[in-house]
């Protein structure tokens, strides 16, 4: 939840729980959520082995550690041994520079080094952490409102290669292919991490670009992210981070992508991708949303609806937990409608909603301060 996620950034110890599967958080409705479970899931197990490891490395040491191929094997799914623990630890050091900002002189310096670091020295074993280089360079060129804006020849530059290959990671089904041979040697275990980690790979990259709402560059990704979107014979997870990204870095005047996002929520049976595709056009601004996004802040629908459980084959009833999350990342999109019924029922839900952390969320979409919010 975005309040768990202040929570976590403010409390330590961070909570004793193992985080929520990747497969069960990325198919539940999260409109700008999404970005921050995949990063609040690897801070997590950071800082829990941070923890045991004594002071955080240096900006430079960490980026000379991630250069380093010394990193520790996995064993199903998670990474052990002292060498992985650092990985982790030095790509936390990269996430807590950024949100002490940075200059236009170090984030062309940082994305060149995060470019580096995933061209040639992250391998498809290392679970977390090369989704986490992703995201974390996505973020090396979110727009800060406290600076300028950066766009020297070399920042212009550094952000077109950015997006570039993000949009490679993005595409990319198979970015480590594995021969026929090689894949039947595989367990079925092996065989489904071996999907599972390119599937977060992708995932990654195509929501590191919602980091860039403001950023020119980030258009060139739109023809990819549409596609992705649309297409059927996609994975459902990368199409609903499809979705979900083209929202915050579109606008109103960007046709191609209301129609692709009006297109996939008329043209699918996929409850989730339906509502992240309303979420991200009432984020641009379309009435077309309406009605989905009313469905989405009306309690009693939410608590009849039953939704495809990613962990098995049955459909269920959608948790307390899982209602409350959709209510209030629904609230956060649905509010840049500026419609009276969006804002009646947001009223009804800060005044009557069962749950206090819900009931907050509305005062502070009325108030107009962002239910959730990133670090710069």
């Amino acid at each position: 939840m975005p309040s768990d996620f202040r929570a976590a950034s403010a409390t330590a110890p961070p909570p004793a729980v193992a985080p929520p599967t990747m497969g069960l958080m990325t198919r539940l409705f999260l409109v700008p959520l999404l970005i921050v479970v995949m990063v609040v899931g690897a801070m997590i197990i950071m800082s829990l082995v941070a923890r045991l490891a004594g002071p955080a490395p240096s900006i430079d040491q960490a980026i000379a550690n991630l250069k380093n191929d010394s990193g520790g094997q996995r064993t199903a799914g998670w990474l052990v041994g002292p060498g992985a623990k650092q990985r982790y630890i030095d790509a936390k050091a990269l996430t807590d520079q950024m949100k002490s900002g940075m200059s236009e002189a170090q984030r062309i310096k940082l994305a060149d080094d995060l470019l580096d670091i995933l061209e040639h020295h992250t391998r498809p074993d290392e679970g977390n952490v090369e989704y986490f280089i992703l995201l974390a360079l996505g973020r090396v060129w979110q727009l800060d409102p406290q600076q300028p804006p950066m766009n020297s020849p070399q920042a212009l530059d550094s952000r077109q290669k950015v997006v570039a290959k993000l949009v490679d990671n993005a595409r990319a089904k198979e970015l480590y292919p594995k021969t026929s041979a090689q894949l039947a040697n595989l367990s079925p275990p092996e065989l489904s991490d071996y999907k599972s980690q390119e599937m977060s790979r992708r995932k990654a990259a195509i929501l590191a670009l919602a980091f860039w709402p403001g950023r020119a560059e980030v258009r060139s990704a739109f023809p990819a992210l549409i596609q992705l979107t649309k297409d059927d014979t996609e994975d459902l997870d990368v199409r609903m981070a499809a979705a979900t990204a083209l929202g915050p870095i579109a606008g109103p005047q960007d046709q191609d992508v209301i129609d692709a996002l009006s297109w996939t929520m008329n043209n699918t049976t996929k409850d989730e991708l339906i509502w992240d595709a309303a979420a991200s056009l009432a984020q641009l601004n379309q009435s077309v949303a309406k009605d989905t996004m009313l469905m989405l802040l009306d309690r009693h629908w939410l608590a009849s609806k039953e939704i495809d459980d990613p962990e098995s084959t049955q459909r269920r009833l959608l948790s307390e937990e899982e209602q409350q999350r959709i209510i209030i990342n629904a609230m956060e999109a649905a509010a840049k409608l500026q419609l009276p019924e969006i804002h009646l029922r947001i009223q009804d839900i800060a005044a009557h909603d069962p749950s206090p952390r819900v009931r907050q969320a509305a005062q502070d979409v009325l108030s107009g301060h962002p239910v959730w919010s990133d670090v710069h």
